[in-house]
């Protein structure tokens, strides 16, 4: 399960030993998606994850996912959607994991919502269009939610 705090978001998994949980607090940014994908944030810190908190429409392509200082990025959707309209998607390069929880739906008629060309962890989240890998390298992880 996931919780928000004081602009961390918390995130509990069980481990195999039974009655201990893994957790990790990761730092939320609450500001625009497109930026915090980007890593283009002028701030001390780089955040891990971006929660959604109502539908979202981008207003320019997305970006290619930079996880400079970062191991891995997160979009919990929360329920809600993402809409590119006619931006380009979210390139993820070779190395790079994009991780993406609970969203609704992310659609556009742009040429695709994710090049993935790295890993690609898809929890509870079933309604992407157009997921392409132009290197025919990336790994894409699809678990129920």
């Amino acid at each position: 399960s996931t919780v928000t705090d004081s602009g961390y978001i918390y995130i509990f998994t069980p481990t195999e030993t039974k009655g201990q949980v893994s957790i990790i607090r990761n730092l939320a940014y609450s500001g625009d998606l497109i930026n915090a994908i980007n890593n283009d944030i002028e701030s001390e810190y780089i955040p891990n994850a971006f929660s959604l908190s109502q539908d979202f429409t981008a207003d320019r392509d997305m970006g290619t996912l930079n996880n400079t200082n970062r191991e891995s990025f997160t979009i919990f959707g929360n329920g809600k959607s993402i809409s590119r309209g006619a931006n380009a998607g979210i390139t993820v390069n070779s190395g790079d994991t994009l991780n993406i929880d609970s969203v609704a739906g992310f659609s556009g008629t742009s040429d695709y919502a994710i090049n993935n060309s790295g890993t690609l962890n898809l929890t509870g989240t079933n309604s992407i269009d157009k997921i392409t890998d132009s290197s025919n390298n990336g790994t894409t992880n699809v678990t129920s939610g």
